[in-house]
């Protein structure tokens, strides 16, 4: 008897089961393909914005100064006519620092954001060393400051510095705070260049995003490093991705290639053969003279250890007898000035117009005009740093011991060296040296250095 074979085949539930099976597996790995896209995404905006900030302190280690933003998207800086930035915001100026328009966009496309110092757009706090904003003063914006046309118009005194977190400088908020204002914890803090990747929701505008993101677009002084958080009020998330420079960085990234362009600026701090600048001494005088001083008697100065301000100008012979002096003249020194023996501190904000005798022991003195006169500059004994930021119009006699000179501005006197081993800092290079003939006018030094740092030994 021939038996009939069943043959049997899937049911339509087995069916249903396996499709449902190979749709699960199929939207799993969507999800786990995009998860891992967005990962690479969020990878590529980390190494984007590392790339940006090496390319901003390359720029500035080879111009001297940190470019403003981009404002109207052509990949340049853009500036008003004194040299001030048009705006402390906008897109990286990708054009000045090297880079490609791909390079200045987060993983996501969008383009990075770059904010600067506040104080950047203001021109006179562009020219004060002691501002932020200085970071960002170019050859044009220079020529209103102290030492007109050189550059860098930043200096180790500019801040952040200890004690002095400066003005117009940002903080970001750490990813782990609930909230991010002035008191919360902080992943960065004092930076003078902020950017922003803004990933995901980098194209929408700053009113379409959720409080944690808005706060990285709203033009005040807070940011807030984003960690990934799913926002469904807004439809996105929470991952923007915060970097920037501070002053520390800058200042230690210059220093790596021009290593004596920067000068200590800590009362008494260093030595005179590596270049050092006191600190201007405001606010640390026991003695204040309001105006001008046109009288020797209106300050008796002691053999101990005097400090004397002068907001005007020095019309009257000035001898601060022994002693470690510190005095600082507001305008211009014209009548002779004798700090005496001991360690002496002066500044001069104007012109010098007289005799300046430093004394016996280690002297600084800074003139932040220019050194006139008939009678020669003598720094007499000790080790001496003199800095000059305008030109020199008049003699200079180091006299003994190991004396460093700096000069900015032109060379128009003649420089003796004295006794010692002596340095003269100028901002020149070799053969800008070379060519000007101010080799004639100096003698007694043992060593030139050049403003990219290199020597000759005379």
């Amino acid at each position: 008897m021939n038996k009939k074979q069943l043959k049997q085949g899937f049911t339509l539930i087995e069916l249903a089961l396996v499709l449902m099976i190979v749709s699960l597996l199929i939207v799993g790995s969507v999800v786990i393909l995009k998860s891992q896209n967005d990962q690479v995404r969020y990878t590529d905006s980390r190494q984007f914005l590392s790339q940006i900030k090496q390319a901003l302190l390359s720029f500035n280690d080879v111009n001297s100064y940190l470019p403003c933003p981009d404002v109207d998207s052509d990949g340049l800086e853009d500036r008003v006519a004194s040299g001030a930035c048009t705006d402390s915001e906008g897109n990286v100026p990708y054009r000045d620092i090297g880079l490609r328009l791909s390079d200045v966009r987060d993983g996501f496309s969008n383009l990075v954001l770059y904010t600067v110092n506040e104080g950047a757009t203001v021109i006179t706090t562009m020219q004060d060393a002691a501002h932020s904003a200085s970071y960002f003063c170019n050859r044009t914006c220079s020529q209103g400051a102290v030492s007109a046309g050189v550059l860098p118009v930043f200096q180790l005194i500019t801040p952040p510095v200890s004690g002095d977190a400066g003005q117009g400088n940002y903080d970001v908020c750490s990813e782990a705070v609930s909230s991010c204002n002035e008191s919360s914890q902080m992943a960065y803090e004092n930076l003078s260049v902020v950017l922003v990747a803004g990933n995901q929701r980098g194209g929408v505008t700053c009113n379409e995003r959720g409080t944690p993101e808005s706060e990285n677009c709203d033009g005040d002084a807070l940011f807030w490093q984003g960690g990934f958080a799913a926002m469904p009020s807004v439809g996105g998330f929470f991952d923007d991705t915060v970097s920037g420079l501070s002053g520390y960085e800058i200042k230690s990234h210059f220093l790596k290639t021009h290593p004596n362009a920067l000068f200590d600026n800590t009362p008494g701090g260093g030595t005179t053969s590596t270049g050092d600048v006191p600190v201007l001494p405001s606010g640390t005088f026991d003695t204040t003279i309001s105006g001008d001083f046109n009288d020797s008697g209106d300050f008796l100065a002691t053999n101990g250890d005097d400090s004397l301000e002068v907001t005007g100008d020095l019309n009257a012979k000035l001898n601060l007898k022994n002693g470690n002096n510190t005095v600082q003249i507001g305008g211009n020194q014209n009548d002779a000035l004798d700090t005496g023996t001991g360690n002496d501190i002066v500044w001069i904000l104007g012109n010098s117009e007289a005799a300046i005798s430093l004394g016996a022991e280690d002297d600084n003195l800074t003139i932040e005009g220019d050194l006139n006169g008939t009678k020669s500059l003598k720094a007499e004994g000790g080790n001496d740093f003199i800095y000059i930021k305008g030109n020199v119009n008049n003699a200079i006699d180091m006299g003994t011991g190991n004396d460093a000179l700096k000069i900015d501005g032109l060379i128009n006197g003649d420089l003796d060296g004295g006794s010692g081993d002596d340095t003269l800092y100028v901002n020149l290079t070799e053969q800008e040296w070379l060519d000007s003939g101010y080799a004639s006018r100096v003698t007694d030094f043992e060593v030139v250095q050049f403003n990219d740092g290199s020597l000759l030994n005379l």
